[in-house]
């Protein structure tokens, strides 16, 4: 349904930011395509939607653990044998093709692969500090403090707070993806536990990465419907 969250209206219809539009592109495939999905073409489907969404804005990146676990499922989780090499054959193609439409992003901006790439990486290092008005962990200890390099570099028990909150995000994706593992083997519903999950791991990412915007929390409020993070997800009928 709508929701009347003030900051999503501020960032979207006041601010006039770039951040809503990606989500339709990651919230579809969670919702939409990944449940219930058979076929190696709602699968594809679903990555190119989510490769549109990484051309927007890369934060749509948040998603992808969740999405690779959904795509392990559909083609690994329980297989053998033969089953196995097919699935690997198909997750390569699906990789592929996404990898490809993302990089078809670049000749429009007269960028080839290289150069796209090298905007990326500029791009994430044009902040190098702890918080750029993020009101996360590395806000709440001091904004605007270099996390890697430079004068006055932050660290917390002899770590680079750039080091720190990547381990911190990497220990909390592999909880997260257990927790959604358990809950779907459980019976819980897909379409639930997957986009729930994406917006934790968007959260997560908010919380304990550094050089980071407040806007960057679109993502994890936008995403699931309030009853998602209820502690026992409804089982599926």
């Amino acid at each position: 349904g709508v929701r009347l969250i003030p900051a999503l209206i501020a960032l979207s219809a006041v601010w006039a930011l770039a951040d809503p539009f990606p989500s339709p592109f990651v919230r579809a495939p969670l919702c939409r395509l990944f449940p219930g999905w058979q076929s190696l073409r709602r699968g594809l489907a679903a990555f190119l939607l989510f490769a549109v969404a990484i051309t927007m804005k890369p934060q749509s990146g948040f998603a992808l653990p969740v999405m690779l676990y959904a795509l392990y499922r559909r083609h690994l989780h329980g297989r053998s044998g033969r089953e196995i090499v097919d699935g690997l054959l198909s997750i390569a193609l699906v990789g592929a093709l996404s990898v490809a439409l993302w990089l078809v992003s670049g000749p429009a901006f007269r960028l080839g692969p290289v150069k796209l790439v090298a905007v990326y990486r500029d791009t994430s290092n044009a902040y190098p500090y702890t918080s750029a008005n993020a009101f996360n962990l590395w806000g709440a200890l001091g904004f605007w403090r270099h996390d890697s390099t430079g004068s006055h570099v932050m660290t917390l028990f002899g770590i680079t707070a750039r080091n720190l909150g990547v381990l911190l995000f990497l220990a909390g994706i592999v909880l997260i993806l257990w927790q959604t593992h358990r809950a779907i083997e459980a019976g819980a519903r897909e379409a639930r536990v997957l986009t729930a999950a994406a917006a934790v791991t968007a959260l997560l990412g908010h919380t304990a990465l550094t050089r980071l915007h407040g806007r960057y929390l679109f993502a994890a409020l936008v995403g699931p419907p309030p009853p998602a993070f209820s502690r026992a997800l409804p089982p599926a009928q």
